[in-house]
């Protein structure tokens, strides 16, 4: 890939940081946690099985939720980043 190709390409996305994807992904988190705390509390073996891939779910997201902001590419603002990358 030579220069003009490469800038060709760069220019068609969009690199801005969008806050409105971080609220939507924590909401989600919020319901797969609300999700997990309603299967465990229901009892049984079925319900167990569900609220633990959902738990497995939650524990990725959260992974790559800090990743993005250790990275700094979570939110616009360095401060915020710092300190959702060590939660």
């Amino acid at each position: 890939m030579n220069r003009s190709t490469y800038l060709s390409l760069r220019n068609q996305l969009d690199f801005t940081k969008q806050t409105r994807k971080t609220r939507v992904h924590l909401l989600h988190d919020f319901f797969l946690v609300c999700g997990v705390a309603a299967c465990a509390s229901i009892g049984g073996m079925a319900p167990y099985l569900v609220s633990q891939i959902m738990l497995a779910f939650f524990c990725f997201r959260a992974f790559s939720f800090m990743h993005e902001a250790v990275h700094g590419t979570l939110h616009p603002r360095g401060p915020v980043n710092d300190r959702l990358g060590i939660i």
